[in-house]
C-alpha cells in the first residue's frame, strides 16, 4: 500500500479525477489475517471493489483494477471474475506465475508495463505473455527501469492513470 509505485498511481488517478482505493492484502502491515498464497488475496480485491462501489462518488458499474508485482498477479486473476471491472492495468506482473488463459474470453482493455532491466521478468517472456492475451491490449517496456521503478514511479503512475481514466470514461448519452 505504501510502495512508491502504488502511491504514485493513486496520486496520478486523483489528478485525473478517478477515485482510487489502495489497501494492504491480508497479513501485510496492520492488516489482519495471513498470506493466502494468492487465493485469499483475490477475496481481498473483490471485497475492496464491493466497498468502493458503495461510495456515492463512484459508479459501481465503472470499476478497474490495477496492481504492481504480486498485486498485478492478483488483479489479472480477479478481473474476469467481476463484471463491474472495465479495465486492468498491471505494473511488473510476474508473468511466469500467471497463465494467459486466466483472461480467455475477457475482451476488455488491458495495459501491462515492465522495465527493460527488471530482474524478475524477462522482456521476451513478457512479450510472449502479452501476445497470448485477447484484444484489446497494450504493453510498454520502459527503458532503463528495474522491477522497483526507482525514480520513475511518477512516470508509470501517470501512464496507468491516463489509460484507466480513458477506459473508465462513460460515453456521452444521446438526447
Amino acid at each position: 500500500m505504501d510502495n512508491g509505485v502504488v502511491a504514485a498511481l493513486c496520486h496520478a488517478l486523483a489528478e485525473h479525477s478517478v477515485a482510487c482505493l489502495r489497501f494492504n492484502f491480508r497479513g501485510v502491515g496492520k492488516s489482519q489475517g495471513h498470506f493466502g498464497q494468492g487465493l485469499a488475496e483475490q477475496h481481498d480485491v473483490l471485497a475492496a471493489l464491493s466497498y468502493l462501489a458503495t461510495e456515492p462518488a463512484v459508479d459501481p458499474e465503472c470499476l478497474a483494477v490495477a496492481g504492481y508485482s504480486f498485486g498485478a498477479r492478483i488483479a489479472i486473476t480477479v478481473a474476469p471474475k467481476d463484471g463491474r471491472i472495465r479495465a486492468v492495468a498491471l505494473v511488473s506482473p510476474p508473468v511466469a506465475a500467471i497463465s494467459p488463459s486466466v483472461l480467455d474470453g475477457w475482451h476488455k482493455p488491458k495495459l501491462l508495463v515492465i522495465g527493460s532491466r527488471d530482474d524478475f521478468i524477462l522482456p521476451d517472456e513478457f512479450r510472449h505473455f502479452v501476445h497470448d492475451l485477447s484484444e484489446p491490449k497494450s504493453y510498454e517496456v520502459f527503458e532503463g527501469v528495474d522491477h522497483f521503478w526507482w525514480g520513475r514511479e511518477n512516470e508509470v503512475g501517470q501512464r496507468l492513470a491516463s489509460f484507466l481514466s480513458t477506459c473508465l470514461r462513460r460515453p456521452a448519452r444521446r438526447t
